[in-house]
């Protein structure tokens, strides 16, 4: 690829991101959101907060380290593509992010399906259950997913501020534009890799249900909370794992 046909691609590729940008922070701005709640958004701002999840994600990638490693070198021996799967979400209060994760399907995998699927979770009401893709899936792709190995990389986005350990599921820029009102509400808070959602029957609960958890969250947060979220994790996920393997 020549230079100029590279600086067309990257002019626009940031075209796209700022349309994207603009999309998300216009449907926040048309949405009400009484200034009391907007003031709850500074308590998951807290310091104590922001000193844990540096400390505590650069301990879990030196001790996930060989695992990653290891993830990275079967994916790219095994499927052609990236390593890393990298999408833009929605953070705090609105903000648009690239969140990482170990790519599991195939790299030309459209989002069309996806998108449709998650604003009829949101307009409808239905069980978040996982789109079912697994034809997709790549070489261990479904053991790296049942592991929950892909999400690791999500802890280089905790370093940067984008999330924390614990907070609600970041959101996709499609599923916001379908938000009602009061579903923004959970932007008040900085997403997480964990949260009150996944530790409370996560794909059992429907997107309404996950909202009020997420609110809840963002007006009842305290560091005694987050902690107590990040105990229940694991028995969370060993729950789910069993269930996976059952179905």
């Amino acid at each position: 690829m020549n230079s100029s046909t590279s600086h067309a691609a990257e002019k626009e590729f940031i075209a796209k991101q700022s349309e994207t940008h603009t999309v998300v922070f216009e449907s926040i701005l048309k949405r009400q959101i009484p200034l009391e709640d907007v003031a709850l958004s500074n308590k998951n701002k807290h310091p104590l907060k922001r000193l844990f999840d540096i400390v505590a994600a650069v301990t879990a990638l030196v001790i996930a380290g060989p695992v990653m490693l290891l993830t990275a070198v079967l994916i790219k021996l095994t499927s052609p593509g990236p390593i890393l799967f990298k999408q833009q979400r929605v953070g705090f209060m609105g903000r648009i992010f690239t969140m990482y994760k170990f790519r599991t399907m195939e790299a030309e995998t459209k989002s069309g399906v996806h998108r449709d699927y998650v604003i009829e979770l949101v307009e409808n009401g239905h069980p978040m259950v996982k789109i079912d893709n697994r034809q997709r899936l790549i070489p261990f792709g479904k053991i790296i997913r049942r592991l929950f190995i892909d999400e690791l990389p999500q802890l280089f986005n905790v370093i940067r501020g984008e999330m924390s350990l614990v907070g609600p599921r970041p959101a996709i820029p499609y599923e916001v534009q379908a938000y009602h009102d009061w579903h923004m509400k959970r932007l008040l808070a900085i997403p997480g890799m964990t949260g009150l959602w996944q530790v409370s029957g996560k794909n059992r609960l429907t997107f309404d249900e996950m909202v009020r958890l997420d609110i809840r969250y963002a007006q009842e947060y305290s560091f005694r909370m987050d902690l107590r979220i990040m105990l229940m994790t694991p028995l969370a996920i060993i729950s789910e794992v069993q269930n996976k393997q059952n179905h």
